[in-house]
C-alpha cells in the first residue's frame, strides 16, 4: 500500500495541469498513505514510502485544486469578454436588424 500511493502521489503531481486526474489520484494517494501508516503503526516498522505518498499527494491535490481555481476563472473571464464585445452572440434576440 505504501508504494501505491507513493505512485498515485507522484501521479497526482506530474498530471497537476489535469485537475480530473490529479485531484482523485491526490485524494486516493493520502487515504492509502493514512491506510498504510496505520499497519505499519500495528506491526512496528517504519517506510518512508507512506510519508512519500502522503506528501506528494497533498501537493498534488493542492496543485490541482489551483490549476481547477485557474480554469474556472479563466473562464469566467474569457465569457465576460465575449460577452462584453460581442452582445449579439450569448443573446441574439438582442441584435438589431
Amino acid at each position: 500500500m505504501p508504494v501505491a500511493s507513493l505512485v498515485l502521489g507522484i501521479v497526482s503531481c506530474v498530471f497537476c495541469f489535469d485537475p480530473f486526474s490529479s485531484i482523485p489520484c491526490g485524494i486516493l494517494a493520502i487515504i492509502l498513505a493514512v491506510k498504510a501508516n496505520k499497519q505499519l503503526k500495528e506491526q512496528n516498522t517504519k517506510d518512508g514510502k507512506a510519508t512519500a505518498g502522503f506528501v506528494t499527494g497533498i501537493i498534488g491535490l493542492s496543485l490541482g485544486a489551483l490549476s481547477l481555481a485557474a480554469y474556472i476563472t479563466a473562464g469566467w473571464f474569457i465569457y465576460n469578454i465575449i460577452r462584453t464585445i460581442i452582445p449579439g452572440i450569448l443573446n441574439p434576440g438582442s441584435m438589431p436588424l
